[in-house]
């Protein structure tokens, strides 16, 4: 166990989505992380998801991430936090990867508290600046 002032964080995957050895995320897991995070987006494919609603980023992939993450990370209360979700972390990309989350959670049996944060800026808050 480390000193009171460390905080370990795992971080398994550049980006929810684009996978990583199992093996090396359990090494990971060994280590007794106190946080699991990973980004769910990139700049790299440049606005058109954010306007769209799309992810860029395939739902099974996801889907599969976010398996193996959530059935180490709930039975061992390890927090999970997903920057940008979906891609772009617009609101219909949280949604997307909220229901994913939902569906993985029920297939394995888990419950967990999730929270949400919205970071949606207004059109018209836009607009007037």
């Amino acid at each position: 166990m480390g000193s009171k002032n460390e905080f370990k964080i795992l971080s398994p995957t550049a980006i929810l989505g684009y996978g990583f050895p199992e093996a090396s995320f359990e090494k990971g897991i060994s280590y007794n992380p106190d946080l699991i995070a990973v980004d769910g987006g990139s700049v790299d494919p440049e606005p058109y998801y954010l306007g769209s609603g799309d992810s860029f980023t395939s739902r099974i992939a996801v889907k599969n991430d976010l398996s193996c993450i959530l059935k180490e990370a709930i039975p061992k209360k390890i927090p999970v936090v997903i920057g940008s979700c979906g891609g772009a972390g617009a609101q219909p990309h949280l949604d997307w990867c909220y229901n994913i989350v939902k569906e993985v959670l029920f297939e394995l049996n888990l419950n967990a508290k999730i929270a949400l944060i919205s970071a949606d800026i207004e059109k018209e808050y836009i607009y007037k600046k």
